[in-house]
């Protein structure tokens, strides 16, 4: 599993802060995951085996849940994740989308905050 199958997963879910936020941005969200489905994902009764790059997303977004002061990882953290680890497909899926991702970290954290 790849960070950006991380991210289309975040997407599909089509709700929580991490869609919320993408949404206030008006990121098509429908174009980013549509970019993501052509992504192979293996058979749906084996479990995936992660990546060094999504352990490391994994990993950046328990430790964005753990500075908010929160004992739980959500999308929002997921998502805070991701745009930490700058250099993976879904990152740059949402570039190409026009999304500003200093302006995306900055919603997700003023969403937060509300």
């Amino acid at each position: 599993m790849e960070p950006e199958h991380i991210f289309s997963a975040l997407v599909a879910l089509n709700s929580g802060v991490a869609v919320r936020a993408l949404s206030m941005l008006s990121v098509e969200i429908r174009e980013v995951g549509g970019s993501t489905e052509s992504m192979p994902t293996g058979q749906p009764s084996e479990a995936p085996e992660m990546t060094v790059d999504s352990e490391k997303v994994l990993q950046l977004a328990r430790k964005e849940a753990y500075e908010f002061g929160h004992h739980y990882i959500g999308t929002e953290h997921v998502l805070l994740g991701l745009l930490r680890h700058e250099q993976n497909l879904s990152t740059q899926l949402l570039s190409r989308v026009g999304a500003d991702l200093p302006a995306l970290r900055r919603c997700v954290i003023k969403v937060l905050h509300s």
